[in-house]
């Protein structure tokens, strides 16, 4: 294994990063790399360069030295070693914060990075009930506080919780305004429960949410589409079929990778508006305009494979201006 101190500084930036994540924790390499890049932490001198490709790089750096593993030969998933997370953590002892227990601890003055794990805090029934926790409560609320006017790059919640906690995480982190990475893997409410109003996060580049809400409807809120500085949306996470995009989606001019189930790509109107997109999984092309085969033409940055149905919506020239054999 290569020692920390004689890890290029860009690896350092990286491996240090991930002590914002729980202890155990597996990591999607996709996301973590896609984290990495909101950050500014991957760069290069050739403009030709995708940034993933890059970032893909860093990691492999980090797997060779022994600061991660793969999980399996197959898998895309990550670990890392308790005591490596262990020195990650001292390493980023200024600036990550983990908000973990009823502990009451010095949040470093310099903090940017900050998670609150809430896996051992509330208890969940088997119907979905989360029993509340007021000792957690009452220590994450001092917490937080302190956080209001702090420089905050990133903000994770790991865990379920209750209702009373979403109401404090709302109306306390309603002034944290330079996050670049927002990730609620458990939402076990509206969304708009959480965060009064997503749109004033002005810099968020990464944004990533795992669904547990019960109700009769699942839809992302309208305000996401002004957050214009947006990279990725990752809604893979239990946002089903059935869950309604805003109209919009096509706003998000910057947005890299909408991860989500193919059904939803093929909710986005006018879809030829987001020429940054890397991958579409599927397009249903129809009669109205916003959804011709024409809307295809300026993707010239899609890779992978794509699904197009209801082809017999397409005229001979139509197919032909939309320039598919350009895409990757």
């Amino acid at each position: 294994m290569i020692s920390y101190k004689y890890l290029p500084h860009h690896l350092q930036r990286c491996f240090s990063y991930c002590a914002v994540f729980p202890k155990y924790h597996r990591y999607d390499q996709e996301s973590l790399v896609h984290m990495w890049i909101a950050q500014d932490f991957v760069y290069s001198l050739d403009v030709r360069r995708r940034p993933e490709d890059i970032g893909i790089e860093y990691l492999n750096g980090l797997v060779d030295g022994g600061f991660l593993e793969k999980q399996s030969e197959l898998s895309s998933l990550l670990i890392m070693h308790d005591l490596i997370h262990d020195l990650a953590q001292k390493v980023s002892l200024d600036e990550s914060f983990t908000i973990e227990n009823s502990d009451p601890r010095d949040i470093p003055l310099l903090v940017q990075h900050v998670s609150v794990i809430t896996e051992r805090e509330y208890k969940t029934e088997t119907d979905g009930l989360v029993h509340p926790n007021e000792q957690f409560l009452e220590e994450f609320s001092n917490s937080v506080i302190k956080l209001r006017r702090r420089n905050l790059s990133t903000l994770m919640l790991f865990g379920p919780h209750d209702s009373d906690f979403a109401n404090t995480f709302r109306q306390e982190l309603s002034e944290v305004k330079s996050v670049r990475v927002l990730k609620l893997e458990m939402v076990f409410f509206e969304l708009d429960a959480l965060i009064d109003n997503i749109s004033t996060f002005i810099n968020l580049r990464h944004l990533e949410l795992g669904c547990f809400y019960k109700g009769p409807r699942l839809e992302l809120p309208e305000a996401i589409c002004r957050l214009y500085h947006l990279q990725v949306l990752d809604v893979i996470k239990n946002w089903g079929v059935g869950t309604v995009l805003p109209r919009g989606m096509n706003k998000l001019v910057n947005l890299r990778h909408f991860i989500a189930e193919k059904e939803l790509h093929t909710q986005i109107a006018s879809i030829g508006k987001m020429v940054a997109l890397q991958e579409l999984k599927a397009f249903d092309v129809r009669e109205e305009s916003e959804f011709s085969i024409s809307q295809l033409k300026g993707l010239n940055q899609l890779r992978g494979s794509m699904s197009i149905s209801s082809l017999y919506h397409v005229w001979r020239e139509e197919a032909a201006e939309a320039r598919l054999c350009d895409k990757v």
